[in-house]
């Protein structure tokens, strides 16, 4: 591993660390993510961070090479090279990266139910950020001084009824990733390049940590379902 280990909610240089590396438990994954110690449910675990890379950098790299990419998703990060949408917490790499770049996935095949909830996933957010784009753009021109701004009592009902129609699947989502085994979920930090692991479950001393890739993830490397 070339990687620096630099996390802000486990510090490496502590012994003993929260969180290890060892060898998975999942035959010919390498190596796994490990915690030392009892995790609440719905806690923070790890960050998962690393080089930022722009649509052209990611389609320039071969499967293999994309095996730890995550979107950011909306919004990406503006920089001088153009729109940052990737995160590749590649440990093999010489950058700086989170614990949360040895975190697995168990299958390699998705099963049904979890490309449909993926599926309702993206409509969710569809509906959250760009059907509401003009009520995001009111709060906008408010905070600007724009006397235009301020959004009106419809509109702000229409956003509550989107806001919990979008909790009532992130919920059922959660109930999904447990029914599966998985133990973990990412939660972009907000306004910042980098996610969150956060704790589905109770995760006991010794147990290896687990959230879902995607099957488009799969799909990228030959495997999908």
């Amino acid at each position: 591993m070339n990687a620096r280990i630099n996390d802000i909610v486990v510090d490496p240089q502590h012994i003993p660390t929260a969180l290890s590396v060892a060898g998975s438990n999942i035959r010919g994954a390498g190596l796994g993510l490990f915690s030392n110690v009892f995790i609440l449910r719905g806690r923070p675990i790890c960050e998962y961070k690393g080089d930022l890379l722009t649509d052209d950098q990611l389609n320039s790299m071969s499967s293999e090479e994309r095996r730890y990419c995550l979107s950011l998703g909306d919004p990406p990060v503006l920089s001088a090279q153009g729109a940052l949408t990737t995160v590749d917490p590649n440990p093999d790499k010489d950058v700086e990266i989170g614990y949360g770049g040895f975190t697995n996935d168990f299958y390699t095949s998705y099963p049904q139910e979890l490309i449909d909830l993926e599926s309702k996933e993206r409509g969710a957010v569809e509906d959250l950020i760009v059907g509401n784009w003009t009520y995001w753009e009111s709060f906008r021109k408010d905070f600007c001084g724009d006397p235009r701004g301020k959004p009106s009592s419809i509109q702000r009902k229409k956003i509550r009824k989107t806001i919990k129609n979008y909790l009532a699947l992130t919920r059922e989502a959660e109930d999904i990733y447990r029914k599966h085994n998985y133990n973990a979920a990412v939660v972009r930090l907000a306004g910042a390049p980098s996610f969150l692991l956060v704790s589905l479950n109770e995760i006991y001393p010794g147990d290896e940590i687990y959230f879902p890739y995607g099957s488009r993830y799969w799909e990228s490397r030959g495997n999908g379902a």
